[in-house]
């Protein structure tokens, strides 16, 4: 069914549009009609009962929230032949509690996961050929990270387009990470699904094209954090950090541990085998922590 702006997953699931003001649902029939949906058999006999749209037995069955497909298609680029792998990525395992269906985002997540990793994992390969394995690895990482993912889906305005329970719903679901990366994962899933993974790779690089140049920056922090640390810092001002060294005991048997300070702030701490490699761990850790910025 082709999706012209903004509809009600509900009208497919159970329900008829009877008029602006109602809705002739079945509250029982909702994982049924959800099925007939996806290309399963259609119940024998459906009993229809009339709801206003703001009855609460309507309102406790399913969370009315419009879907707009044509909204996720345009920030995919992606136009879906079977729209059926759209809606099913955007459907909570919530929506299915009796898991009679199976049409949730659950299986669809595990394909879209596995395709991002091959995806960002060849990228990667191409983009930085100086690059070693563990700073590959962790460019990886950072992309397909839980957090990254959710923050991207946040910004693309999928939570709006979920569908889920009443209680999921209530429970601020929408704006859960948790269900925002994984609806990024199933979505992907689903273009692999109505497509080929020729087009769930250009879909992925359209979406992770950002992340995939900021990225980047970490194969300097990977390879040189001291010199990375002093090339952001002195983008702010002009003052230099300093480092603290010291052997955690006997001299040549124990690690030793740095610290670097700069404009009065201890920025990160670390240890390592030699001065050099405690203040190159120092380094690295005052980059994650980037404690600079609570300052300014």
């Amino acid at each position: 069914m082709r999706s012209c702006g903004v509809f009600y997953l509900l009208i497919l699931g159970g329900c008829v549009l009877a008029d602006e003001g109602s809705l002739t649902l079945n509250p029982t029939l909702y994982q049924e009609a959800l099925a007939e949906l996806h290309g399963q058999k259609r119940p024998a006999r459906i009993e229809e009962t009339t709801l206003a749209l703001d009855s609460p037995s309507l309102i406790s069955c399913v969370s009315i929230v419009p879907m707009d497909l044509m909204k996720v298609e345009s920030v995919l680029a992606y136009e879906f032949t079977d729209e059926q792998w759209l809606q099913q990525a955007l459907t909570h395992p919530s929506v299915d509690q009796k898991k009679r269906t199976n049409l949730n985002y659950e299986r669809l997540e595990y394909l879209g996961d596995a395709v991002l990793e091959l995806v960002v994992s060849r990228e990667l390969f191409s983009l930085y050929p100086k690059a070693s394995e563990g700073q590959l690895t962790q460019m990886r990482a950072s992309i397909v990270s839980r957090s990254n993912l959710a923050l991207l889906a946040a910004d693309l305005g999928w939570g709006e387009q979920l569908q889920l329970s009443p209680q999921l719903e209530a429970d601020g679901g929408r704006s859960k990470s948790s269900i925002l990366a994984n609806t990024f994962e199933s979505v992907i899933g689903g273009v692999m699904m109505d497509s080929n993974y020729n087009a769930a790779r250009k879909v992925c690089l359209h979406l992770l094209q950002k992340s995939l140049e900021e990225v980047g920056a970490l194969t300097s922090e990977l390879s040189n954090p001291k010199g990375a640390l002093i090339e952001l810092l002195q983008s702010i001002n002009n003052e230099h950090p300093t480092y603290e060294a010291v052997a955690l005991g006997c001299l040549g048997t124990a690690p030793f541990e740095a610290r670097v300070y700069w404009n009065g702030l201890e920025l990160g701490q670390g240890q390592g085998p030699s001065k050099h490699k405690a203040q190159m761990a120092a380094a690295a850790e005052a980059l994650k922590a980037k404690r600079w910025e609570n300052k300014h």
